[in-house]
């Protein structure tokens, strides 16, 4: 059997792609093998590569919502038969010969989590500069009390949801 991608969710749901080629490049632009008229994908999104020895790898493109492996975003990735490839919005499932996984592939978006993607430069990264997270607030008086209003009121409707709960 040649290696394949199923699409298991996302606008391409049910489409086989086999993987005949040592290197398969996937994304939204015309020029990939697996072209995906999909804003979730990035033009160049990634890369899946037959190492013969090595088996099947997949790299990122950098591409701008990522590539993800089982749930995990991955620069590069060993496959193996039934990994879940999600790329966007399409999630696909990586098959190298038929078994009862190939058979019992289920075709639903259930389970889907469209993601929203904010890139942040590294110099943003609260971690790297943790006296830049919390402003400066000692003059704003004002701005202090109101916040001090709301957590009162969030607290109160959280006390109040619990007693109706008992």
């Amino acid at each position: 059997m040649t290696p394949r991608l199923i699409a298991i969710s996302g606008s391409f749901k049910g489409t086989t792609f086999a993987l005949a080629q040592d290197e398969t490049s996937i994304g939204r632009d015309l020029s990939n093998t697996v072209s995906l008229n999909d804003p979730s994908v990035s033009r160049r999104h990634c890369l899946i590569k037959n190492g013969s020895s090595n088996g099947f790898q997949v790299v990122d493109l950098e591409s701008y919502n990522g590539t993800f492996v089982n749930g995990l975003p991955v620069a590069e990735q060993s496959l193996s038969h039934g990994d879940q490839i999600a790329l966007g919005d399409i999630r696909f499932i990586f098959l190298t010969h038929e078994d009862a996984v190939t058979t019992a592939i289920r075709l639903q978006d259930d389970d889907l989590v469209s993601r929203s993607t904010i890139r942040l430069e590294r110099e943003q990264a609260f971690y790297l500069r943790p006296e830049s997270a919390v402003p400066d607030i000692s003059g704003d008086l004002r701005g202090i009390r109101e916040r001090n209003a709301l957590l009162k009121i969030a607290q109160e409707a959280m006390f109040r949801r619990r007693m109706k709960q008992s």
